[in-house]
């Protein structure tokens, strides 16, 4: 007779235990790079690779559904050598972004809620703003909810919002050189309680 130690029971509990509660785990975090639209040899615009998709996973390259579905893009706005971030802004998307600050992935900090951009009717598009103006740039900033400028070791968090979709993600700049490329690592989060 074969007798099952307390010990591998209790492990293959905790194994079942965790697997049941698979769908409510946070993924890990991960890293990706992103590059500048602008190729400056061809002087093309080349969008896949500053395109990055968190429901995905993936960069615009690495796949086609990615291509067209993103959520974050990366260089398309440069204002006084600065690079900026940018969430989708079709009239389906209602994504919104912001900059929590400096902070390091094991710190304390508040998660908001984030409230997404209105609907817009069908057959309408949505308008952008971008005031660079002297004096205005910071207000803009402050008030802009689908841009935000890259500074490195700051923590960003998304509100991805479209007919598809609802969820949060968190991300940190690690690396950034100004119109080149720009590294993050991110993961998507549980929405804040509210």
């Amino acid at each position: 007779m074969r007798r099952n130690s307390p010990l591998l029971l209790s492990i293959l509990f905790l194994c079942a235990v965790c697997a049941q509660a698979g769908a409510n785990v946070v993924q890990a975090q991960q890293t990706v790079v992103l590059y500048a639209p602008h190729d400056k040899t061809t002087q093309a615009l080349n969008q896949k690779h500053a395109c990055f998709s968190f429901e995905l996973g993936q960069r615009g390259d690495a796949a086609e559904a990615a291509a067209t579905r993103w959520d974050l893009g990366y260089g398309f706005l440069n204002i006084n050598g600065e690079d900026y971030f940018q969430v989708q802004t079709s009239a389906e998307n209602r994504s919104v972004i912001r900059d929590l600050g400096k902070f390091e992935w094991g710190d304390y900090f508040e998660i908001p809620a984030l409230e997404p951009l209105p609907e817009v009717e069908k057959g309408q598009s949505r308008t952008v703003f971008v005031n660079a103006s002297a004096g205005k740039l910071e207000a803009w900033e402050q008030s802009t909810p689908i841009f935000a400028r890259i500074i490195v070791g700051h923590l960003y968090l998304v509100h991805v919002k479209d007919e598809d979709s609802d969820f949060y993600a968190l991300f940190r700049v690690e690396a950034l050189t100004q119109r080149e490329s720009c590294t993050i690592s991110w993961k998507q989060i549980p929405p804040p309680q509210s």
